[in-house]
């Protein structure tokens, strides 16, 4: 009781009282002007993850050239792609750090700088140690800044429109993707084509960290009440809802931070590493938020995105021209857009859960046909076929809905250190996909690749089933309430 009061001394009063209703509905969604300031952060922290997607679309190609100019082998192009994936489970690691010590508007300025820094470095790089140096600093970029957008959406944006703005990474993330294949295609033939194609890439960054840094840009209302600084989250709150909402919404921040601090001293409301590994440990209502996350996120990366992303141009090459390869895997980039933008559009319509599970045996599917593709007299209209196929899949689902789904599972206690948990686990994954794809493909060929690569996404697929929940359109507060019931 006394940590009650305490905390309920504040400017703003007592805590209000929740009604049953107002509980079980999870209220606190009446928007006003908050509408249009959300979609406004969500569109720059889109801008963000255009860069980062244009990083990642555009290795596809370069890295094709830049095994040719630079003389390199098989393992050394490996080591050059996968060194983004190792580097980006520490920046997932020190964003979701940084972003509960600093803030998460300070951690985004520090992602930009490193998405700025790394393309600049590896386009004036003249060797492949100082290519996987400043490759490095990229997958930090890339790391930190994945999980910090995606719980600085959800913590700002109205339940109502929360699935779609978080999703708006993934649209970020395919139209980046795109730009760099078709940055690939247009570049192709030029004088030093692929420091061009990686430099463009340091553009964005520059001009989303100088938008962040603006006074207007405001810091995630979760985070300042976490921090102790509760009038500020109140008034931050009500430039996104009103104020009725905002005292509902405060009353749950009080509720389970209560909760949380049951049995401790007073402190920021968040946890730390110690006790994240303690609680994922003793208490199933923790793991299953860890569990959940982490499978969904790992389901995105290693259901055969990461291989197609990076590495499809080198697949193909193996079977047609350079430039048909990069038109090819343009392609697959176009078809992407295209089916986000029609996920976009039923996200709040359809559960999570639903979209997943029907992402997921789609994506099987195509990884399937592209084993048959590949296996039989290989066409350009079959395989054509085959990644317009994924594309479809990844992107009606596994794509936008994951990020949607990482920023809802995870209590504001635990969100930070979550969806890093989360990110970190899934690069882990990806590390052995990108360095090992090339070798089993130069031993072993294309069929046996994407037959493993079909294996391993009915074998996901079969555990999502299994374990991943529904989250709804409720508060976040809310929805952690359910989670640990």
């Amino acid at each position: 009781m006394a940590l009650k009061e305490a905390l309920a001394s504040k400017a703003y009063g007592a805590i209000p009282e929740l009604s049953a209703e107002d509980k079980a509905s999870g209220k606190c969604v009446v928007t006003h002007g908050g509408d249009r300031r959300a979609i406004f952060l969500s569109c720059l922290l889109a801008a963000l993850i255009v860069s980062e997607g244009y990083d990642l679309g555009v290795m596809n190609g370069a890295v094709v050239l830049i095994k040719e100019d630079l003389g390199l082998t098989t393992v050394e192009t490996s080591l050059l792609v996968t060194t983004s994936s190792v580097s980006a489970i520490f920046g997932a690691m020190f964003g979701g750090h940084l972003a509960d010590s600093l803030g998460r508007i300070r951690a985004l300025m520090a992602s930009c700088l490193l998405l700025f820094l790394g393309p600049l470095g590896m386009a004036l790089s003249k060797s492949l140690v100082c290519l996987v140096l400043f490759r490095a600093g990229v997958g930090m970029g890339i790391g930190s800044a994945i999980v910090v957008a995606g719980l600085y959406l959800a913590e700002v944006s109205p339940p109502k429109l929360r699935g779609r703005l978080v999703a708006a990474q993934e649209v970020g993330l395919t139209l980046g993707v795109m730009l760099g294949y078709a940055g690939n295609t247009m570049l192709f033939g030029v004088s030093n084509s692929w420091r061009w194609m990686i430099g463009l890439g340091c553009v964005l960054p520059m001009l989303v960290g100088a938008l962040l840094a603006l006074p207007q840009v405001p810091e995630s209302p979760r985070w300042l009440f976490q921090a102790g600084r509760e009038e500020e989250a109140e008034a931050t709150l009500r430039l996104f809802i009103d104020d009725e909402d905002a005292r509902i919404c405060l009353s749950r921040m009080h509720e389970q931070k209560l909760e949380y601090l049951k049995g401790r001293s007073l402190g920021d409301g968040f946890s730390d590493w110690h006790q994240v590994a303690k609680e994922v440990k003793t208490d199933a209502k923790v793991r299953r938020m860890f569990v959940a996350g982490t499978l969904v996120m790992v389901t995105q990366i290693a259901c055969g995105f990461t291989v197609l992303m990076y590495y499809s141009s080198i697949a193909l090459k193996s079977v047609m021209s350079t430039q048909d390869a990069f038109r090819l895997t343009l392609l697959m980039g176009v078809s992407k857009v295209i089916f986000v933008g029609i996920a976009m559009a039923m996200l709040e319509r359809v559960s999570r859960r639903s979209i997943l599970l029907v992402s997921c045996a789609m994506v099987t599917v195509a990884n399937a046909f592209l084993y048959l593709a590949f296996t039989l007299e290989p066409s350009k209209w079959a395989l054509a076929t085959g990644l317009v196929a994924f594309a479809a899949g990844h992107g009606i689902g596994l794509g936008p809905v994951t990020f949607v789904y990482l920023a809802e599972v995870f209590g504001t206690a635990w969100r930070g250190k979550g969806m890093a948990c989360a990110l970190g686990t899934s690069r882990f994954g990806a590390v052995f996909i990108t360095f090992g794809f090339p070798l089993i493909f130069e031993a072993a060929g294309a069929s046996v690749t994407f037959a493993g690569q079909t294996l391993l996404s009915a074998v996901l697929s079969i555990a999502m089933f299994a374990i991943v929940h529904e989250t709804g359109s409720q508060s976040l507060e809310s929805l952690a309430e359910r989670c640990v019931t």
